[in-house]
């Protein structure tokens, strides 16, 4: 009953890989009874961090909402991803919400929290990158290009709290 959502992401882009490919990487988990969900977001350079925050957001809403259909458990989510897919994977862990009651959208009214987290090489403090616009990193990822006032809520370090799902790293 446990599902796993992967973030298909590099450097904030997500690419479509066809799923033939695709799903080698996640045998190990699929042979072990996981159920897999690859996340495929709203893309850079169209779409900045905090658009595609609310993608991932809204995927694991996506997934507990539908549980039963997909034979998960809705309190069983975990998550995972390298580099951008891992910085990801950390602001669900340490920045989630119980949802909007008052949101006209079902799905926007379930929590997007996750029972686990794994972030392979992930970035957690965007600030530096977000403001200094001559860094390599502001320059080689479009998506970094958002109001640096956002950059703090967007930085899994700085949302740590007790209450945040284990997390391997």
């Amino acid at each position: 009953g446990c599902g796993v959502l992967f973030m298909v992401n590099g450097g904030w882009y997500s690419r479509y890989i066809d799923p033939s490919r695709a799903q080698e990487r996640f045998v190990p988990l699929l042979k072990s009874g996981f159920t897999v969900f690859a996340v495929r977001h709203g893309s850079s350079p169209r779409y900045l961090i905090p658009e595609i925050i609310g993608d991932v957001r809204r995927s694991v809403r996506f997934v507990r909402f539908h549980a039963d259909k997909f034979g998960v458990a809705p309190d069983r989510l975990g998550v995972y991803g390298g580099s951008a897919g891992g910085h990801l994977s950390l602001v669900l862990g340490t920045s989630s919400d119980k949802g909007n009651l008052a949101a006209p959208d079902p799905i926007l009214k379930t929590t997007d929290r996750v029972a686990a987290v794994v972030a392979y090489y992930p970035p957690t403090d965007l600030r530096p990158w977000v403001t200094d616009i001559n860094s390599p990193y502001y320059k080689n990822y479009p998506a970094l290009r958002f109001d640096a006032k956002q950059a703090a809520a967007c930085s899994p370090l700085l949302q740590v709290t007790p209450d945040d799902a284990p997390t391997l790293l």
